[in-house]
Parts: C-alpha cells; sequence; structure tokens
C-alpha cells in the first residue's frame, strides 16, 4: 500500500484537509450523470431562449425602423402642407391681383 495513500485515507477518516484532494476521488466533486433526453431538452431550452431573444431583437429593430420611416414620413409631409400653403398663397395674390385688373378694365370700359 501507497504510504501517501495511506495518509491520504487517514486525513480523511480524522476530517482533516485532504493534501492529494486533485487526485481524490472522494474530494471531487460527482459529474452528474445527464441522460441523452435531459440533454436534448436542454439544449432545446437554450435554442428557445435564442429564438426568443432574435425575435425580441427582430421586433425592436421593426420598430426602430418604423420609427424612422414615421419621422421621414413627418418631415416630407410637413414639407408638403408648407408647400401647398404657400402655393394657395400665391394664388389668392395672383386672384386677387385678376379682380383688380378686370375691375380696372370694367371700369375704364364703362367711361367709354
Amino acid at each position: 500500500m501507497d504510504p501517501n495513500n495511506l495518509q491520504h485515507t487517514q486525513a480523511h477518516s480524522k476530517n482533516d484537509d485532504c493534501i492529494q484532494h486533485e487526485k481524490c476521488l472522494s474530494c471531487q466533486l460527482p459529474i452528474p450523470q445527464t441522460t441523452n433526453k435531459e440533454t436534448q431538452t436542454s439544449s432545446s431550452l437554450t435554442l428557445g431562449s435564442i429564438l426568443q431573444n432574435a425575435r425580441n431583437e427582430l421586433q425592436l429593430l421593426q420598430i426602430q425602423n418604423l420609427e424612422i420611416r414615421f419621422k421621414e414620413f413627418r418631415q416630407r409631409h410637413e414639407c408638403h402642407v408648407a408647400k401647398v400653403a404657400a402655393f394657395k398663397e400665391q394664388l389668392d395674390t395672383d386672384w386677387r391681383l385678376v379682380c383688380e385688373l378686370l375691375k380696372e378694365y370694367n371700369d375704364g370700359c364703362e367711361m367709354e
């Protein structure tokens, strides 16, 4: 019997610290035995979590894209509204001028 092994066994029996515990099977934590089904379940849960995270990220990107598109649409709309307002103002000014010129013309015709 190896004297080191004997000391090691005695250390365990006295509840002393084990000095060889890297090599000691008694000191090592047991490796949990997982079945193939448990591994598949764990893998499925991990994959499901990854897919859910990907879906969430995609939804966030879609929302950000919609926000950007809405801002661009609002800017174009505001620009269009401003152009229409300016065009209407110009039409109103031109119409007043036409009415004044027509009145002057009619007044001139009546005097003759």
